[in-house]
């Protein structure tokens, strides 16, 4: 029992946080075998979540480089996109859109798109006020986190291949003033937790 908890300090020496000592008995050995798997677990969950948060303020800070940054509005837009549906960590798919305020005619008009099909990108070229979704957080400037959209019944548009979908719709806000709608899409049924949304909110 003695060389296989030694075995498993050297695994955590290593950064195979995580790994766990067999527990042979209850003795002082099975008694420090069991501490030892608790705070094996406990650094596991340690690292990971600051390996979670590093990958977040990574993407922040791409974004922010790329808002910042001389490109014109619409290679900003898709720069931006790209930075958060690389992160894994967020649960969305490598799918979304980011629309401009048109506040003469209160519509949103599509900027850029990742992976949507040509039916799906003319059916969203252009969104009024209150309509759908993406139109309800530009009327009200608030966000959205739904798990199942065509369930909440607010999903106003659709095509007839449309499947079930979760989103997270985000109002892009500069200097006090809605200048756009950010729209994520994740995998029907997902949950969005108070840290995530606090992320997303950061945007």
């Amino acid at each position: 029992p003695v060389k296989r908890l030694w075995g498993a300090t050297a695994e955590i020496e290593k950064g195979n946080y995580g790994v766990s000592a067999p527990v042979s008995g209850k003795d002082e050995i099975g008694e420090l075998s069991e501490r030892f798997n608790r705070m094996s677990g406990a650094l596991e969950a340690s690292f990971s979540e600051i390996k979670k948060r590093t990958e977040e303020l990574g993407i922040i800070n791409n974004v922010a480089v790329a808002a910042g940054s001389s490109l014109s509005i619409e290679k900003m837009a898709g720069e931006c996109l790209d930075a958060l549906l690389s992160l894994d960590t967020l649960k969305l798919e490598k799918k979304g859109a980011v629309f401009v305020c048109d506040e003469r005619t209160k519509t949103l008009k599509m900027l850029v798109q990742r992976d949507f099909s040509i039916e799906h990108e003319k059916l969203c070229t252009q969104v009024p006020y209150g309509e759908c979704l993406c139109g309800r957080c530009a009327k009200d400037g608030s966000p959205l986190f739904i798990g199942k959209s065509m369930e909440s019944g607010l999903h106003d548009r659709a095509y007839p291949e449309m499947e079930e979908h979760g989103h997270i719709i985000l109002p892009l806000i500069s200097k006090g003033k809605k200048i756009g709608v950010l729209c994520l899409y994740t995998t029907a049924g997902t949950k969005t937790d108070e840290k995530e949304k606090g992320l997303f909110n950061a945007l």
